[in-house]
């Protein structure tokens, strides 16, 4: 599966310093939280959208199927991530003082998850149930 991710120098013109760091915690509670490795990467794309389309998705998840670049993308088959958002506080730190970020310098603290999202992600009844227009961008019907 291809990638879709958003150019580090995007990402470091939305973002310094720790800034982000509360939005990527923000993004933890459900329902916009995965246990699959990666999610910690859409989070990032979906920081880097800017605060509208992250709000938006926060208050309905649903709501990124009529995001264009989420359409072009699910068209394409391809997953929405940007990399480097995770570590912009670190590349600022760097940038700004030629030093690492101490590994102390900040922690992020996720909420527990909601035991109603609790569920198998590739359960495609489930998932249409919770996510009907995502479901239908992403799981279009095998051909026979």
């Amino acid at each position: 599966m291809h990638k879709t991710s958003v150019s580090q120098s995007r990402v470091h013109g939305r973002a310094s310093g720790t800034a982000g760091l509360p939005l990527l915690s923000g993004v933890f509670p459900p329902p916009l939280w995965s246990p699959r490795s990666g999610f910690d990467y859409f989070r990032g794309w979906l920081i880097a959208q800017g605060r509208t389309v992250f709000h938006q998705a926060l208050a309905d998840p649903d709501s990124l199927a009529g995001n264009p670049v989420v359409v072009q993308a699910a068209a394409a088959g391809e997953d929405l991530w940007c990399e480097d958002m995770p570590g912009v506080a670190w590349d600022a730190h760097l940038a700004a003082t030629g030093e690492q970020l101490p590994a102390d310098a900040f922690t992020i603290r996720y909420p527990p998850l909601d035991p109603d999202w609790d569920f198998d992600f590739d359960d495609e009844a489930e998932m249409r149930r919770r996510l009907p227009r995502l479901t239908t961008l992403y799981h279009q019907p095998e051909e026979a």
